[in-house]
């Protein structure tokens, strides 16, 4: 008995094997990824957008923070919390109240973020989540 290595029928089922597997898995990724379906595994999130254009101290107030935001998006955005954040990305401030909480569809409005103490003087930005899941940041803006 010889030893002639893999005989053609051997190699040619080993490939064979090899690209129905790879097959299997792409096709797998493909769908549960939502690609193949294109959209329904989406996440409802992906469409909500919302434009920060400002963050501002308020004239009268100088404990509430004003932010201007314009909604790209056709539904009305509920706003869930603000997280404010210093220069080096850490929490500075958790605010669960925006006034006002709905971003209508395709409106621009001014919300207010009315802290409960001063904040140092430095440079911060606003994170504004959403009940869907989404955060908007906004441009950074100088506590005096």
């Amino acid at each position: 008995m010889r030893n002639e290595g893999l005989t053609p029928k051997f190699a040619l089922g080993l490939v064979l094997a090899t690209v129905l597997i790879i097959g299997i898995a792409i096709l797998t990724y493909a769908f549960t990824s939502g690609f193949m379906l294109m959209g329904p595994m989406r996440p409802r999130s992906i469409s909500e957008k919302v434009s920060i254009s400002g963050v501002r101290f308020d004239a009268e107030n100088p404990n509430t923070l004003l932010v201007d935001a314009k909604s790209l998006w056709n539904q009305t955005t509920v706003f869930d919390s603000a997280i404010i954040k210093d220069s080096k990305g850490a929490t500075v401030y958790v605010h669960r109240q925006v006034v006002p909480d709905e971003l209508p569809a395709n409106a621009q409005m001014t919300l207010a973020i009315t802290l409960s103490n001063n904040m140092t003087s430095g440079t911060y930005y606003i994170l504004l989540a959403t009940t869907r899941g989404s955060t908007f940041v906004s441009p950074t803006f100088t506590a005096p």
